[in-house]
């Protein structure tokens, strides 16, 4: 009985912190339920794990050393310790569930994932058809229609949507169609929030998808042909719509515009110094790699890429982030980043040709993959995006021999 109070009160933490934006009392409160809440329960567990705060505080003491090598103004890393501090504090969250629930903690941990996504797509249509909205998220005008559910903009909605989809795709116990209506799903989200980097991220993750079940199930021999001709044909379908125009609230995108010139423009650091969404971000993306330049690449320190747009030579009059969060992660923290980026994507690379049969590697491989690309949709907050974080510590914590038995067999909603 202690045990399952407990647990239920762990899992009203990390509800607290998903609505992080909207359990508070105004949008300019700084006291949420989850900041006071954590705060609570670090008292709490204080003396427990010892061994990962001073790993944390290591790791505090490093970014101290960037942000004042870089900036005498460590207003912006103040504020980033902060949700530093309460991103730790939620990986202890998850991290306590899991050894309180050893046996069971996959299991209990995608039923509630799974409550929270049947939540959000049940509330996104609740929003859709009612235009009722839940209090302080961000404000838009009347022509630029949104859902959001608790998430302060579609950006941040966008990602989670995104990389649940990299856990659901390969549940194989959840029936085909359901998982492919998810995806219609998030899809159709997608498009009417004119996320648009984020629909192009799905449709790349599926296409992983199939390429992933189709490399490991067809015979040793024809494997390696297999992955050759899948990186062969994927930049000539690629290039079959490199210019396809597609409508989004009333203007006309193709992937040479949201990629192909920002990425060309980025490379020889030529700003559009223009106004609108996709000039901004790339000019953004361009101010925070000449500042990052000028440390040899050690790093800005965290904050330091908003520090950066502030700037009187680089300020941007429709965004105050790089709305990039793995340019984000590598301004920030410099080599750390890319060392522990590029570990990861060798790692996904391994997995992918030693052919593993073990779904939560397959899953991980995924994710690491598709990050890139889904952090260009999330805004500046990613470190406060706790929905994704909390997927990503499962992905960490997770036992592979656990999920693929309830990934495979008996497990059930």
């Amino acid at each position: 009985m202690i045990n399952k109070v407990l647990l239920m009160a762990l899992f009203c933490l990390i509800i607290s912190a998903y609505g992080n934006t909207v359990l508070r009392l105004n949008i300019d409160n700084y006291f949420t339920l989850w900041r006071i809440l954590g705060i609570i329960f670090f008292c709490f567990t204080f003396l427990k794990y010892l061994d990962h705060i001073i790993i944390f505080i290591i790791f505090i003491t490093y970014c101290f050393c960037l942000s004042i090598a870089y900036s005498n103004d460590l207003t912006y890393f103040y504020q980033n310790i902060v949700h530093l501090i309460y991103l730790a504090l939620l990986f202890k969250i998850v991290f306590f569930i899991k050894i309180k629930n050893l046996p069971d903690f996959e299991k209990i941990f995608l039923r509630f994932l799974y409550g929270v996504f049947t939540f959000i797509c049940l509330y996104l249509i609740f929003e859709y058809i009612t235009d009722i909205h839940l209090p302080n998220l961000l404000d838009y005008p009347d022509n630029a229609p949104s859902v959001r559910a608790y998430f302060w903009n579609e950006n941040d909605l966008a990602v989670a949507l995104v990389f649940f989809a990299c856990i659901i795709t390969y549940n194989q116990n959840i029936n085909i169609f359901y998982r492919i209506l998810y995806n219609c799903f998030v899809m159709a989200i997608l498009y009417y929030n004119s996320s648009k980097i984020a629909i192009i991220s799905l449709a790349f993750f599926l296409i992983l998808t199939c390429i992933f079940c189709f490399y490991i199930k067809i015979k040793k021999i024809y494997a390696f042909g297999f992955l050759v001709f899948s990186c062969l044909v994927i930049p000539f379908m690629i290039s079959c719509f490199w210019e396809v125009q597609l409508k989004f609230n009333e203007e006309y995108f193709s992937l040479k515009d949201l990629l192909g010139e920002p990425i060309e423009r980025i490379i020889n650091l030529e700003p559009n110094k223009e106004a609108g969404s996709i000039a901004e971000r790339t000019d953004s993306a361009i101010y925070v790699l000449t500042e990052l330049f000028k440390t040899y690449g050690f790093g800005l320190g965290p904050g330091g890429t908003w520090l950066v747009l502030t700037f009187p030579e680089y300020e941007l009059p429709g965004t105050l982030s790089t709305h990039n969060a793995f340019l984000q992660f590598w301004a920030d923290f410099g080599y750390l980043f890319l060392l522990i980026y590029m570990y990861l994507f060798f790692y996904a690379l391994r997995t992918i040709l030693s052919r593993q049969c073990y779904v939560l590697n397959n899953i991980r491989s995924a994710a690491i993959l598709v990050f890139p690309l889904i952090g260009l949709s999330q805004s500046g907050a990613i470190i406060t995006n706790y929905t994704f974080w909390s997927m990503v510590y499962f992905l960490i914590l997770a036992d592979k021999e656990h999920v693929q038995k309830l990934f495979n067999k008996g497990f059930k909603l």
